[in-house]
C-alpha cells in the first residue's frame, strides 16, 4: 500500500487515519483521466465567470495580497470581500468557501 500524504502529520490520530483509509481506494488511470478532464472543464467555466467580473486593479490587488504579502487564498477572499463590500452578488460567504 502507498503511504498517504497525511501520514507523518503529528496531529493525525491512528483512529482518524484508520477511518480515512477505510474509505480510500485506488483510482484507475481512466478514472484519473476523466477527473482531470472534468477539472479542466470546470476551470474554464470559472475562468469565464471571473473574466466577466474582474478588472485589472482588482486582479493586481489579489496578486499583491497573494504573492507579495503571502496571504492564503482564503485570506485573500476575506480581505477583498471586506475591502470591496461584497461587490459580487454570488460571493458568499466572505471566505468564498462553500
Amino acid at each position: 500500500m502507498t503511504k498517504p500524504i497525511y501520514w507523518g502529520d503529528p496531529k493525525a490520530k491512528p483512529a482518524e487515519i484508520e477511518k480515512l483509509m477505510a474509505r480510500t481506494r485506488e483510482a484507475s488511470v481512466e478514472e484519473i483521466t476523466e477527473l482531470a478532464k472534468l477539472a479542466g472543464e470546470r476551470h474554464r467555466e470559472i475562468t469565464e465567470v471571473v473574466k466577466a467580473k474582474m478588472n485589472r486593479p482588482d486582479a493586481q490587488r489579489i496578486r499583491h495580497l497573494r504573492c507579495v504579502e503571502g496571504h492564503s487564498w482564503r485570506s485573500v477572499a476575506g480581505i477583498t470581500y471586506m475591502e470591496w463590500g461584497g461587490t459580487f452578488d454570488d460571493w458568499y460567504p466572505a471566505t468564498n468557501q462553500r
